[in-house]
């Protein structure tokens, strides 16, 4: 077939349809009508296994026809952060099955006490009568208004007693109430031991307030610590300035980045002797252990199912080393598209190691194609191999185009976007899973073309097959409609006047007022236009039945060429001089009625043609057919006489002005006889 065009024609009855399909084998083109064919339930193909999981759920399922089986609910395990199962601040546990899937839990706080005071914070709380974990706080007030070091005194909710020394020192040494500068405080710096088992914080500070003094204790918090210790040491200066280290040991157990916030004690700073509460947030830091990556081998690849030299699916082993986190997790990610294959599985690490075993659904041509393996340690430590798959193919091609084509159009010219990274082959069929024809290669994928081209005003399911080289093979849904390649048609033009209100006769003028009166009549005033009404409809008188409906008109004074801002949806035309126009109309789907051909005269009267030349290229022989001018002021005198003529032969007594106008006439014969004859007788001679 290569290199020619075979016309393949096959007639299929189903609903009163008749279907004609033309296959194009050259460009991969098929041209259809409005069928619905009869198609095989079942898609032909061999099931392949890949591994698949949801929120509740892990099973296999066919790469091909998305079969399932195996389906077993997850049996997650327990990591508990702080080792033990409770509802303390910030502890929580992954909970991992197997199969990769995985989530975080926090245990639920019991109940809850009731306020508790804490006056140099300026604040009451409640907390969990299980674990002490602060549930609420709320700060303190008098009168409606927070306590403060400008509003001390006694709060109306829990009792707390406050003063004008109760400062509350936070970021940058500053009084959050009064904004006074309290404490000034130097950078701070971390530095970890060769080993990372600890990390050592540096920083000073020094009262800058009047009556303010140091103590030389100083702590932070965090309410998730990855440390077993942190031990804090001063030295002070002569001008009240005080150095401090902090040295944390890890918890090699709790593998995770540390925020810990300096402050939150009143037992480091006094002003006048009363002890001043210092906020978390004076300044923060992070620190953790695992600085290093993981190890990660090669990626062992298994063969689960061949066709010939090619395998169908791989079972994958992901295997590595990580010092300290107890949990890694795994991603792969196609290096071209960007697809996620697997999307951040996690797996135990036991004793350093850890394996992870999947079947995900992978491919690769001959010459092989790239992924990128991601695996990441609790810490966000992350290592990235790159590895080739070769000869596998495990899924039928994937339609990337929409599956949806309804819009009014006058044919269909779809072409479907495949994508195949195996066999590195792609065929299509709308009649049968036996009719394909290849796909032709474009840009890396597959560009599968067809062509509907008979009139459809419904909508149409088709069953779209695809396949690869190795029959992997799957089944699309596509919708097709709206086809609409019959013309509307012109049922009549309608003409009528347009007039100017301000024209008025010259005498009809108020000369005192200076104001012209109104018009008169329409008949005493002159056109300045015309307006053409188009009718039209957008029946197809064969299917009997209303196709994609007028949707334009226009007048032009060219036949052959129409703008776009030459169209409008009404179907009133106006025309503000005399020549040839030309009346389009169109319909939705683009279809555009034969043309019509009006003249409009010097007074604005019109006359109809049919179209402007036959298929043939020859003048229609000028069928015109009159439409009635308006009347002048000349026509309204004549139309006057002639309507008083006809209505006195009408009747037969005559009035008072008619028997005169008879006595005038008849006195009038006799004188112009008796002149008569006396003439004659003057030329015989015998005058008297």
């Amino acid at each position: 077939m290569k290199g020619s065009m075979i016309m393949i024609r096959k007639a299929t009855v189903r609903r009163g349809l008749v279907a004609v399909v033309a296959l194009c084998a050259c460009v991969c083109s098929m041209v259809f009508g409005n069928v619905m064919s009869s198609y095989a339930e079942e898609i032909i193909h061999t099931h392949i296994w890949a591994t698949k999981y949801d929120d509740k759920n892990h099973w296999e399922y066919c790469t091909v026809c998305n079969k399932v089986q195996n389906k077993q609910e997850h049996k997650c395990v327990d990591h508990w952060f702080n080792g033990t199962d409770s509802c303390v601040h910030n502890n929580f546990s992954n909970r991992i099955c197997e199969c990769g899937y995985n989530y975080t839990y926090k245990k639920p706080h019991g109940t809850t006490s009731d306020w508790k005071q804490y006056a140099s914070r300026l604040l009451h709380y409640n907390h969990c009568t299980t674990c002490g974990s602060w549930i609420k706080s709320e700060r303190c007030t008098k009168g409606g208004t927070n306590t403060s070091c400008k509003n001390p005194g006694k709060c109306d909710k829990c009792g707390a007693v406050s003063t004008k020394n109760n400062h509350f020192v936070t970021t940058g040494g500053k009084c959050r109430d009064c904004g006074k500068q309290i404490l000034n405080i130097s950078d701070h710096t971390i530095k970890y031991a060769d080993d990372y088992k600890t990390a050592t914080i540096k920083f000073s500070m020094k009262p800058v307030v009047e009556g303010g003094k140091l103590t030389g204790t100083i702590s932070g918090y965090t309410g998730n610590p990855n440390y077993t210790s942190a031990k804090w040491t001063s030295t002070s200066k002569s001008d009240g300035t005080y150095e401090y280290t902090g040295v944390y040991t890890f918890d090699p157990k709790r593998q995770r980045k540390c925020t810990v916030n300096m402050g939150d004690t009143q037992s480091a700073l006094t002003i006048n002797g009363e002890k001043i509460y210092i906020d978390a947030n004076l300044f923060k830091f992070t620190i953790w252990q695992d600085h290093g990556k993981p190890d990660v081998n090669e990626v062992q690849q298994k063969d689960q199912k061949t066709c010939g030299d090619w395998a169908t699916i791989k079972e994958l082993t992901i295997s590595g080393k990580e010092d300290l986190s107890k949990i890694v997790t795994i991603s792969i990610i196609d290096k071209e598209s960007k697809d996620v294959i697997v999307d951040k599985a996690q797996t135990d690490v036991k004793d350093g190691k850890f394996t992870y075993k999947c079947t995900p659904p992978l491919e690769g041509p001959v010459e092989g194609r790239s992924y990128i393996l991601k695996v990441v340690d609790e810490i966000g430590n992350e290592t990235e191999k790159e590895f080739k798959v070769y000869r596998t193919d495990c899924r039928a091609p994937i339609i990337r185009s929409e599956k949806e084509y309804t819009e009014w159009s006058q044919t269909k010219n779809l072409v479907f976007k495949l994508t195949d990274y195996g066999a590195g082959k792609a065929a299509t069929s709308i009649l049968d899973q036996v009719s394909y024809v290849d796909a032709k290669i474009v840009d890396g994928g597959f560009n599968a073309c067809y062509t509907f081209s008979v009139e459809n005003y419904g909508v149409t399911e088709y069953k779209l097959y695809v396949k690869d080289g190795l029959g992997n093979a799957a089944l699309e849904t596509i919708k097709v409609g709206r086809v609409d390649n019959t013309k509307p048609t012109v049922t009549e033009l309608k003409h009528t006047y347009k007039y100017d209100s301000t024209v008025v006769k010259e005498e009809e003028k108020d000369e005192e007022a200076d104001v012209s009166a109104s018009p008169g009549p329409l008949s005493e005033t002159k056109p300045v236009g015309a307006t053409i009404t188009v009718e039209a409809n957008d029946k197809n008188t064969k299917l009997k039945a209303e196709g994609s409906g007028v949707a334009g008109y226009a007048v032009t004074t060219s036949k052959d060429e129409i703008k776009a801002s030459d169209w409008q949806e009404f179907n009133t035309l106006s025309v503000d001089k005399p020549g040839k126009y030309y009346i389009w109309v169109k319909d939705k789907a683009g279809n555009i009625a034969d043309l019509k051909v009006v003249t409009i005269k010097d007074d604005y009267s019109m006359v109809i043609g049919e179209d402007v030349k036959k298929d043939d290229g020859k003048d229609d022989g000028g069928k015109y057919e009159d439409v009635p001018k308006v009347p002048d002021e000349e026509d309204k005198k004549n139309d006057s006489k002639e309507d008083k003529s006809d209505s006195e032969e009408d009747d037969d007594t005559p009035s008072t002005g008619d028997t005169s106008f008879v006595l005038a006439a008849g006195i009038m014969l006799i004188i112009s006889g008796a002149i008569a004859l006396l003439f004659m007788k003057k030329k015989r001679g015998n005058f008297v």
